[in-house]
C-alpha cells in the first residue's frame, strides 16, 4: 500500500489515474479507454517495447478506481485506488494484489512496491504542479542485456559487492 496527500482535487486525482491524456504525463506513454466499469484500459510503453490490456472493474470519477490486468510471469495483478479527504486536502491510496507466481516473489515485490512509491510522487507532483500539461520525456533507462542475474544481484545485496560500485565507505 502507498498513499500520499495532494492539493489536486478529488476529481483531478481520479483523472491523474483514469483519463488516458493524463496518465500518459506521468507513467505510460500513452493509453486508450474509455475508463468505466466493465471497460478495457490499454497502456502503451513504447521504449518498453510494451501494451498491456487492463479491465476496469470499478471507476467511480472523484473516488475509486480498480483495475485488473495480467503481468507476463507474475500472474493477475489488482491496482485499487481510493481518493477521499484528509485534514482538508486531496488523499489517494494505492493497493496492489494479485497472485505472484514467481519464485523469487520477495524481491518482486520489494521492486513494484519501490516502483509505486516512486511512480506515484510522480503523480504528486504532476498533479501539484503540471495538471493538464503535457510533459517532455526523456526516456533514460533501456532494458539491461543480462544473462547472468545471479552475478549482478551480488552488486546489490552482498558488502563485497556494493563495495565494488560504492566504496569502501559502505
Amino acid at each position: 500500500e502507498t498513499s500520499f496527500t495532494t492539493d489536486a482535487t478529488p476529481e483531478q486525482a481520479w483523472e491523474g489515474w483514469g483519463n488516458p491524456e493524463h496518465i500518459a504525463c506521468w507513467f505510460v506513454d500513452s493509453a486508450k479507454g474509455p475508463v468505466e466499469t466493465g471497460g478495457k484500459y490499454e497502456w502503451y510503453f513504447k521504449n518498453m517495447d510494451f501494451s498491456q490490456t487492463i479491465n476496469i472493474n470499478e471507476a467511480v470519477p472523484g473516488k475509486v478506481l480498480e483495475l485488473e490486468g495480467h503481468l507476463p510471469g507474475h500472474g493477475s495483478i489488482v491496482n485499487r485506488v481510493e481518493i477521499g479527504k484528509l485534514d482538508g486536502k486531496t488523499h489517494l491510496t494505492f493497493v496492489q494484489t494479485g497472485s505472484f507466481n514467481t519464485p523469487n516473489w520477495d524481491d518482486d515485490y520489494e521492486g513494484m512496491h519501490s516502483g509505486w512509491i516512486i511512480n506515484h510522487m510522480i503523480l504528486k507532483h504532476y498533479l501539484d504542479n503540471n495538471f493538464g500539461k503535457k510533459p517532455e520525456k526523456l526516456w533514460a533507462m533501456r532494458p539491461a542485456a543480462i544473462k547472468d542475474y545471479e552475478k549482478v544481484r551480488e552488486h546489490f545485496i552482498t558488502q563485497d559487492g556494493l563495495r565494488s560500485w560504492l566504496g569502501d565507505d559502505v
